[in-house]
């Protein structure tokens, strides 16, 4: 089993409200999520939050709060899940008027792990 990625990009500025700088249609046909990484580049003094979601319940994969930069998470064994949803995307609130980067990186598998 080979561990693939994708990697999406995102920018804009803020209103201060939830704004969604990533959303992406998923790959042909099924794959399991293994992990999730979420990069700012720039902009992250000014972010109040930032999380990936995949478009289904539960939508949360990963979560930033306030002054962080970066997170990633791997599921451990048996607990990577099919993905189900429509699309990956990423929710970012950063405070009115500043400029934000975002990257979203999605791991994954062809073949199911659980």
């Amino acid at each position: 089993m080979t561990l693939l990625s994708k990697t999406f990009h995102g920018q804009g500025v803020g209103t201060g409200l939830d704004q969604i700088p990533i959303l992406e249609e998923m790959w042909d046909g099924p794959i399991e999520i293994v992990g999730v990484e979420l990069a700012l580049t720039e902009g992250a003094k000014y972010v109040q939050y930032a999380f990936a979601g995949n478009g289904y319940s539960p939508d949360v994969m990963l979560m930033l709060g306030a002054g962080e930069v970066s997170g990633r998470v791997f599921y451990p064994t048996g607990l990577s899940f099919p993905f189900a949803g429509s699309h990956v995307d990423c929710h970012i609130c950063v405070k009115p008027k500043k400029q934000f980067q975002v990257f979203l990186t999605i791991y994954y598998v062809r073949e199911r792990t659980n």
